[in-house]
C-alpha cells in the first residue's frame, strides 16, 4: 500500500512531511517567513500534513496564492537584480560577472568551484 500524498503549492509531499518542512522546500521560503504564515493561520509548523483540515488546507492554499509570487518570478527578480549590477558597474556585478564571490568571502583559500570557471580570465605571470 502506497503512502497517502498530499500538495501544497502545486508540489507533492507525503502525509507524513511536517507543514512546515513542506513549505520551507519551496524556493524562497525561508523558515521565518513560514512560521509567520502558520502564525497567521494558527497551524504548527510541526504538524503532519495528514492532520490538517480541509478548512486550514484551503486558507494554506488561499494565503499561498496570495503571499508567494511563484519560483519563476523569484528567479526572475533575482536576475534582474544582479543585471542591474552589472550593467550600474557596482563592484558586486563585476564579482557576478567575473564568477567570484561576492558577499566578502576568502578567494585565497577557498572558492575553488569559483576561480574554476572557464569564463574567469586568467592572470598573466
Amino acid at each position: 500500500m502506497q503512502p497517502s500524498t498530499m500538495k501544497v503549492f502545486g508540489q507533492t509531499f507525503s502525509s507524513s512531511t511536517t507543514v512546515g518542512a513542506a513549505l520551507q522546500s519551496q524556493y524562497g521560503m525561508s523558515k521565518q517567513s513560514v512560521n509567520g504564515y502558520l502564525a497567521s493561520l494558527g497551524i504548527l509548523p510541526h504538524m503532519p500534513l495528514s492532520s490538517l483540515s480541509k478548512v486550514q488546507s484551503m486558507k494554506l492554499t488561499v494565503l499561498g496564492e496570495a503571499f508567494y509570487p511563484g519560483v519563476y518570478v523569484l528567479k526572475r527578480k533575482m536576475n534582474k537584480n544582479i543585471q542591474t549590477l552589472v550593467e550600474t558597474s557596482a563592484y558586486r556585478g563585476f564579482r557576478h560577472r567575473a564568477g567570484l564571490p561576492c558577499h566578502g568571502q576568502r578567494t585565497s583559500s577557498n572558492a575553488k568551484t569559483a576561480k574554476k570557471s572557464p569564463f574567469r580570465k586568467k592572470k598573466p605571470f
